[in-house]
């Protein structure tokens, strides 16, 4: 059905603003009316896109010592409205700065990290027309605690006078 009906301005234009117009490919034909201009029409089509949604995104573990691997958890799949094939993609940044190297993966091993860093994963979603929202989570590395193998004591043997000496294992 019609969208607006009006009367052109003294310069022969006319404005309207349309807010319900539904995701999807739309036509818009104008059609003039007068005794000149009968049956003078012109259209447009146009896409009506809607971004895709973008799932959260959670890193694991919460406190993630120097010794654990970082793990991005998706909350659930993107979805489009429109029905359009989403494209998501992940990014890592190292206190501030983007590590290439790592887009794509869903999983940081141990050894890129370090104790005091801040890690962030963001997740990003688009339909082949626009972005979705961010999702994104942060984690700061901390210390894995030290571990003791074990302990040797030697000689095994002694006297009153004999000095012992204790050697940590697996330090």
């Amino acid at each position: 059905g019609p969208l607006h009906q009006g009367v052109t301005d003294q310069e022969g234009l006319i404005e309207f603003d349309e807010y319900d117009l539904t995701a999807g490919t739309h036509e818009i034909t104008l059609r003039l009316i007068g005794e000149a201009v009968a049956g003078d029409e012109a259209s447009i089509t146009f896409l009506m896109n809607t971004p895709p949604t973008t799932p959260g995104i959670a890193l694991s573990p919460e406190q993630p010592l120097t010794s654990d691997d970082l793990i991005a958890v998706q909350d659930g799949d993107a979805a489009d409205a429109d029905g359009d094939e989403v494209a998501t993609t992940i990014e890592w940044f190292k206190d501030g700065e983007e590590e290439e190297d790592l887009t794509g993966e869903y999983v940081v091993p141990a050894a890129y990290t370090a104790k005091g860093e801040t890690w962030s994963a963001v997740l990003k979603t688009n339909d082949g027309h626009a972005f979705g929202p961010v999702s994104q989570d942060k984690v700061t590395i901390v210390n894995t605690l030290p571990s003791l193998g074990g302990a040797a004591v030697t000689p095994e043997q002694g006297f009153v006078d004999t000095t012992f000496t204790c050697t940590a294992e697996g330090w």
